[in-house]
């Protein structure tokens, strides 16, 4: 008997991860003893900053070298379960062969006897089967600022250029050792996917953080290099660190100005195309970082970059924003009140179909909001179950509005990824309140689940209606999913490129924001693993389960939601419930887990604080999302993979 489990393939990646451990390890000698070289007569803020990179490598690679450790590991016992599964079925089918013809001997023999003895001496081996195992290997190279920004205005710096080129010499010389294992543990590594389906795969973001990781030595050494430039230049002595903080730039820029880039810029490359492309060019966050504004403002929200890259342009361009306001106005395109849309990036549409742009005002206001909502969420991250990441994506302009996304949790690694599609009067300019529902329902997923991570984002992409008339339109919802489609296409993008998808990507829209999330499932390049709408103001007539890209489909209505059905009309009267392929969830008092009791949604907002009150709604205080909810239990569920229904 056999299983999905070829024990070459085992072999072959065991080695290739042994190998590559081995040299991250061997190399901490060499790599020590260069830049003890280079330091000799290095002094003032770049020597510091060098000292911090040497400090990062060595980090990241006894870090890499221990998940490598800790996979072969795995590996290994994945071969002996393995082997021990097979042996139990085939001693189940060789116990079987025998219990088959004792059954038939026992038909000629009228008294069992002879049956009841042979069956007492052959018992049954265990009809149990071993539990495969998870494998899973997640690292990220740590940020590595190659800047003296923290060393003072007015600061100098001295080296010895020789000293600093025998460093880069051997880093080099060590690099390409580490790309000879990169190429051969990614091999090794896809092999061994591809043919032990057997065995459960979690994160596996080594096989694209191995290679970042030498790409940001490549980019220490190349920055090293240039520094010697200009001191052999200068005939000795001491720089200025704002002169040496140019180059830090210029390793950047240098890629920056190149043509393919400017075409990732322009939005000219699909998600997957900028994903590849985004994955080759080796930049960390500080790189990032170092970007002109307008670059920053595309990266921001560019469909198909990981969200680390996202993260840093955004909050890049977001503290950039705030100290140049009227520039930022003017650099997102809210200068004219009828500009017609940005074809070749949509993230810098400014007003279009006669949509007026935000005001300056407001845009400031807005700003400081989207500042204050990411501060609140890092901080209440800290008290987080697993202690998530939070990541500022999306930030740009949609039809004259600004926008932008939230996410608490790392969606680069994340094995569960929620997006909650925000509905009817949302705008960044109250990003809190999403944030809240995005917790509560990372915190109850997070509970339902002992193995997975999650990634839970406040997505409030598009131009939401303002009024009941807007609502009873596709005008918005169909603008609006272009922009979710796109965003969720680069998710899948950028994942798949780093060879790491997410077990589950789940869409959580609530009211309009399920009239826009069906429209972009229409139009998405793949399949999510689940869609929920949430006191739906309906969709599209005419919308069938098959025309959307969600391997399972969920409406929750509750009966004390009094707004929903306010929504419904214009091309839009359909309710998702009635939609044939559809499961129903509930929103109403049920007994959770333990059989703690769960409170019924009263109210149509997707969250509200415990005891809080709106004038819309007298009778309640508890949204969709609100903690204690049944309707919350059951969107955790999905979102952890443990729905039943």
């Amino acid at each position: 008997m056999n299983i999905e489990f070829n024990d070459a393939a085992a072999d072959a990646v065991i080695h290739a991860l042994t190998s590559a451990e081995s040299t991250l390890r061997g190399q901490s000698g060499e790599r020590s003893t260069a830049a003890e070289i280079a330091m000799v007569n290095f002094a003032g803020a770049y020597s510091k900053a060098f000292a911090l990179t040497r400090t990062a490598e060595l980090e990241d690679r006894l870090r890499l070298a221990g998940v490598l450790e800790d996979l072969t590991l795995a590996i290994r016992e994945a071969k002996r379960r393995a082997e021990n599964e097979r042996r139990r079925l085939q001693e189940t089918a060789e116990w079987q062969a025998r219990e088959d013809q004792r059954q038939a001997e026992r038909a000629a023999d009228p008294t069992g006897a002879a049956y009841d003895s042979a069956a007492a001496l052959d018992p049954k081996p265990s009809e149990y089967a071993i539990a495969p195992p998870e494998i899973s290997g997640a690292f990220a190279p740590g940020v590595r600022d190659r800047s003296a920004r923290r060393g003072g205005r007015g600061g100098r710096s001295s080296a010895d250029p020789s000293r600093l080129r025998a460093f880069v010499s051997r880093s080099r010389s060590l690099d390409a050792r580490l790309e000879q294992h990169v190429v051969a543990v990614q091999n090794a590594w896809a092999s061994f996917v591809a043919s032990c389906s057997w065995l459960r795969f979690g994160t596996m973001s080594f096989v694209s953080g191995f290679p970042r990781m030498v790409s940001e030595n490549t980019a220490d050494a190349t920055w090293i290099g240039r520094i010697a430039d200009q001191f052999a230049r200068a005939g000795g002595g001491s720089l200025s660190d704002a002169r040496l903080d140019l180059l830090a730039r210029a390793t950047a820029l240098d890629v920056a100005e190149s043509a393919r880039f400017k075409q990732l810029l322009d939005g000219a490359l699909s998600p997957a195309e900028a994903a590849e492309y985004w994955n080759s060019l080796g930049l960390s966050p500080a790189d990032v970082r170092l970007l002109p504004p307008e670059a920053l403002l595309a990266l921001a929200s560019l469909s198909g970059l990981p969200a680390w890259a996202q993260d840093a342009a955004s909050r890049e361009f977001l503290e950039y924003a705030l100290e140049n306001r009227k520039i930022a106005y003017e650099l997102m395109g809210f200068t004219d009140p009828l500009r017609t849309a940005n074809s070749r990036h949509p993230s810098l549409n400014g007003a279009a179909d006669g949509f007026a742009n935000v005001s300056y005002s407001e845009f400031v206001s807005q700003l400081k909001a989207i500042n204050d909502a990411l501060g609140e969420a890092d901080e209440d991250a800290k008290g987080a179950p697993g202690h998530p990441v939070v990541q500022l994506v999306g930030l740009g302009s949609h039809d004259g509005a600004l926008v932008a996304g939230i996410s608490l949790g790392n969606l680069d690694v994340a094995s569960n990824v929620g997006v909650l599609a925000s509905g009817m009067g949302s705008d960044v300019g109250d990003m809190f309140n999403g944030n809240k529902a995005a917790q509560a329902l990372y915190e109850d997923a997070f509970r339902k689940s002992d193995t997975a991570s999650f990634a839970v984002v406040n997505w409030i992409g598009y131009r939401s209606p303002k009024t009941v008339g807007q609502v009873r339109d596709l005008g918005h919802a169909d603008s609006g999913a272009r922009e979710l489609a796109s965003f969720l296409n680069g998710i899948s993008a950028s994942r798949g490129e780093y060879g790491n998808p997410p077990e589950q990507l789940a869409v959580f829209a609530h009211s309009y924001g399920s009239t826009v999330a069906v429209q972009a499932l229409k139009q998405t390049s793949f399949e999510v693993g689940a869609l929920v709408t949430l006191g739906s103001a309906g969709v599209a007539d005419g919308t069938t389960a098959g025309q959307i890209n969600a391997t399972q489909k969920y409406a929750v209505h509750a009966s004390g939601d009094n707004l929903a059905w306010m929504g419904k009309g214009g091309g839009k009267g359909l309710d998702p419930g009635d939609i044939a392929g559809f499961d129903t969830l509930s929103a109403e008092a049920s007994e959770g887990p333990g059989g703690i009791p769960l409170k019924a949604t009263t109210m149509h907002n997707l969250y509200v604080e415990e005891d809080s009150w709106s004038p819309l709604n007298l009778s309640g205080t508890v949204g969709y999302l609100s903690v204690g909810s049944t309707a919350l239990s059951e969107s955790g569920a999905v979102l952890a993979g443990t729905m039943e229904k």
